[in-house]
């Protein structure tokens, strides 16, 4: 037994289990995800994590428009593939599935043993098959279950689990499963229904679920306020944020009462009885600052009318 292995073993309390050598070792590590890799945060926190400990990690990626093809963020050697994401119908999203699985997999049957573990973001779930000539060198392929495709598609498009349209969807569920070593979930509830169809078994899944940067959350920093005071708090900030909305709500009602007295201030010309009745027919009733403003709008029809291109009737049943 080596020394570092000696002292991990000293210090390891009762009962737990027993770290293997390859896990204790710098693990070289390769991230598959159809998505662009800065918009998804979970895929980020595992990379950077991992990144932080020290161990290699390459992740394969989407590429946006305008963004360079190898990148190197937080440690982590990001290559973007060319293919972006375009909205659209089903042989779209096909299309893109299937493509970006072939491209993977010529990229990594060109790096057979380069990684001690391929990580496989889904969807698709047969995106695992991108790592099948690094798993036949003795890779470890984990596939990391966002979603459970069966159900996004059958919710997406209105139908059930039992429609024949979602039984190959089940299938490759099924393949994509067995064919990788460990399946992780994003969640407790995704994994029970994986295990209830027989598509992974209890042994080889577990479930993980999105946690917080701590780097950006820090307690120490932003320490949660007591219980007893959160109530206060929060009346304090909702009072200031209705003092701003009357003050903003001010200031908009003063700027229309300037515009509408810059207006009436106007020198305007003194109507006679037949225009009051033209312009409002109860204008005995009715004082000067509505009739001029029914003048104003009256005025602006007829000017917007006057603009109108004139059509020739021989032009117009041609």
């Amino acid at each position: 037994m080596s020394a570092t292995t000696g002292t991990i073993a000293q210090t390891r309390p009762a009962g737990a289990p027993v770290a293997s050598p390859r896990v204790l070792q710098k693990l070289r590590v390769c991230m598959v995800v159809h998505a662009y890799y800065e918009g998804d945060a979970r895929v980020r926190r595992y990379a950077e994590s991992l990144a932080a400990l020290g161990h290699r990690v390459d992740v394969l990626a989407l590429r946006a428009p305008q963004l360079p093809v190898r990148e190197q963020i937080a440690g982590v050697a990001l290559q973007r593939l060319p293919l972006s994401r375009r909205r659209g119908g089903l042989l779209r999203y096909v299309y893109e599935y299937l493509v970006f699985t072939l491209l993977c997999g010529i990229v990594l049957a060109f790096r057979p043993r380069r990684y001690d573990v391929v990580h496989v973001h889904n969807m698709p779930d047969f995106l695992v098959f991108a790592a099948l000539v690094p798993r036949l060198f003795g890779a470890r392929v984990v596939l990391d279950v966002h979603d459970l495709m069966p159900e996004v598609y059958a919710s997406k498009f209105k139908t059930g689990l039992r429609h024949p349209g979602i039984w190959p969807l089940r299938v490759q569920e099924w393949l994509s499963h067995r064919f990788a070593s460990a399946v992780v979930f994003a969640t407790e509830r995704f994994r029970a229904c994986a295990i209830a169809r027989g598509a992974v078994s209890a042994a080889r899944s577990i479930a993980v679920m999105n946690a917080a940067d701590t780097r950006v959350f820090d307690r120490q920093r932003h320490p949660w306020p007591d219980p007893l005071h959160a109530d206060q708090r929060l009346e304090q900030v909702l009072l200031r944020r209705r003092r701003e909305t009357v003050q903003s709500q001010r200031l908009v009602r003063d700027e229309v009462r300037v515009d509408v007295q810059l207006h009436l201030t106007r020198p305007q010309p003194r109507l006679g009885r037949r225009a009051r009745q033209h312009l409002v027919p109860d204008a005995a009733d009715v004082d000067d600052d509505r009739i001029v403003v029914r003048a104003a709008q009256l005025a602006t029809q007829k000017r917007d009318h006057a603009r109108r291109p004139a059509v020739r009737r021989g032009a117009r049943r041609a």
